[in-house]
This record gives C-alpha cells, sequence and structure tokens, in this order.
C-alpha cells in the first residue's frame, strides 16, 4: 500500500493528472491514509507530537534556507561571485584543473555545512566560474 505513493506521484506528474506541487500534496494524503487507516502506525492521540516534531524539522530547514539565501545576497552585493572567478582564472586555465579545485573545495566544505544551504551559497558564486568554461563541441570533435 504504501508502494502506490510512487505511482501517484510518478503516475499523476506523467499522466497530466496534477503538477508536481499537487502531487506531492496528494501523496502526502494518500501517506497520511495509509499510516493512520491502514497499517495504524500512530493513533489519533500522537497527532499532535508528530506535527509538532514535523513543524520543529521545517523551521530548522527553511531558517537555514533563508540565512543562507540572505548570505547570497550579501556576497552578490560585495561582488563575491566576480572575485572568485577572478581568483580561479588566475590560478589555471585549463578546465579540468579548475573543476578539481571546485570539487576539492564542495568536499571541504560538504564536510562542514548542509546541503541545502551549500547549494545556496556555492551557486551563484561558482556558476560564473564553471560559465567561462562553457563551450559547444564542433562537428569535427
Amino acid at each position: 500500500m504504501g508502494l502506490i505513493t510512487i505511482l501517484i506521484i510518478i503516475g499523476g506528474i506523467l499522466g497530466g493528472v496534477f503538477t508536481a506541487i499537487e502531487a506531492g500534496a496528494v501523496a502526502c494524503l494518500w501517506a497520511f491514509f495509509v499510516t493512520m487507516f491502514v497499517y495504524r502506525d500512530y493513533r489519533w492521540r500522537d497527532l499532535p507530537a508528530l506535527v509538532h516534531r514535523t513543524l520543529k524539522t521545517v523551521a530548522m530547514v527553511m531558517t537555514l534556507i533563508a540565512c543562507a539565501s540572505a548570505f547570497g545576497y550579501v556576497m552578490a552585493l560585495m561582488q563575491v561571485p566576480a572575485k572568485i572567478t577572478a581568483f580561479f582564472l588566475t590560478l589555471s586555465h585549463n578546465r579540468e584543473v579548475i573543476l578539481m579545485l571546485i570539487n576539492i573545495m564542495l568536499l571541504v566544505l560538504g564536510c562542514l555545512m548542509d546541503l541545502a544551504p551549500l547549494l545556496l551559497i556555492c551557486t551563484p558564486i561558482l556558476l560564473p566560474v564553471v560559465a567561462t568554461f562553457a563551450w559547444i563541441p564542433s562537428i569535427s570533435e
């Protein structure tokens, strides 16, 4: 019964029944129905504690995302992406070397930060660096 959730999401989106956000909402309602009425894992008196625990988790994630967005805005005002692009380009003009340095930097940052804030902070910084090396292969290659 729980695997029907996947069918609701994928089948609903690919079938054109609803959008991705609507598919998530319908899947949540289905999961709630299955948990409460089919599997009976939780009782109705447990529902306030479950909602409280869920709201705490969502609040933590949204706070991280809000702080990362604010930090990204400040970095854009200070022109940090342009400075980091210039720094990386002074190190090397070889595409593979730059990508290896970016991978090492992301590995170190990934050990220190959560994924969502790391993506929100590093994407606007590293996108200009990678965009300078963007190329379209020619027919002869």
